[in-house]
């Protein structure tokens, strides 16, 4: 498997002072309220004791939409910035008390696994997701294959992440200085998967979204079936300066 370099802050970072910001609030809110209202066809029952992977796990947010709804799931989660495993646990310990070890997250990295991720407890589960976050891999679908390998037959691997409609023309935005330079296309795991082709946002390297198309494919070739997309009810406000509004999506393949 190719090497794959997490494009993000360095592992002392964290994006903190984000999470202040009214709009990253309201996506939080909207990814909560998603993933809370859809708990069944993302795969998790709740009146059964399941185990949720929740990769690039940041704040907890997808965690903490699910834990209150999901009672009888454990969550897990993974981050590669330490500030952000703290975030996770600190959150946990609001929500849900003396029940905080239901929702645990580690450092750590699946391209690189430590001893601790090796071990039997970090595999079996029975969905794994990453939000707002398969757009910073250099290979989204080796991430996604490390995914799936997790997971026991039959359970999930789920994506949210922006949507792109593209095949349209790449939007011209300024650079530095001021001159005129091509938007990116969308990650396509055959079409546009050269890393060449990750636009450089603020000295942050990433994919400009995914198309439905793009993520169902990049899916089916990581060996996930049954791929399906659903589109976030409400656009998500985002300032000018990082495209205006956004498009979320939700893909889901199940694991054979």
């Amino acid at each position: 498997m190719a090497s794959n370099e997490h494009q993000h802050q360095s592992v002392d970072d964290g994006p903190g002072p984000m999470y202040k910001e009214k709009w990253v609030q309201d996506l939080i809110q909207q990814l909560k309220d998603f993933v809370g209202a859809n708990h069944s066809w993302l795969g998790l029952d709740v009146d059964k004791k399941q185990r949720v992977l929740d990769y690039a796990c940041g704040n907890g947010t997808i965690s903490e939409g699910l834990a209150l709804v999901c009672p009888k799931t454990s969550f897990h989660g993974i981050d590669i910035l330490s500030a952000q495993v703290t975030r996770y646990n600190t959150a946990a310990a609001n929500l849900l008390g003396d029940d905080a070890n239901r929702m645990v997250a580690i450092e750590g990295d699946l391209f690189n696994p430590s001893t601790t991720l090796e071990g039997p407890e970090w595999y079996g589960f029975d969905m794994a997701i990453t939000s707002m976050a398969l757009h910073h891999f250099t290979h989204p679908v080796d991430m996604l294959r490390l995914l799936a390998q997790r997971i026991k037959p039959g359970g999930t691997v789920v994506v949210a992440d922006w949507l792109k409609d593209v095949p349209l023309p790449p939007r011209e935005s300024a650079g530095e200085g001021g001159e005129k330079r091509k938007r990116k296309k969308p990650y396509h795991p055959v079409q546009n998967a050269d890393p060449e082709e990750m636009e450089d946002i603020h000295g942050t390297k990433i994919w400009m979204g995914f198309t439905e198309e793009s993520i169902k494919e990049s899916m089916e070739i990581a060996g996930l079936k049954e791929c399906e997309v659903r589109l976030h009810p409400e656009l998500s406000k985002m300032p000018e300066n990082l495209g205006g509004d956004q498009q979320i999506f939700y893909a889901k393949g199940v694991v054979s």
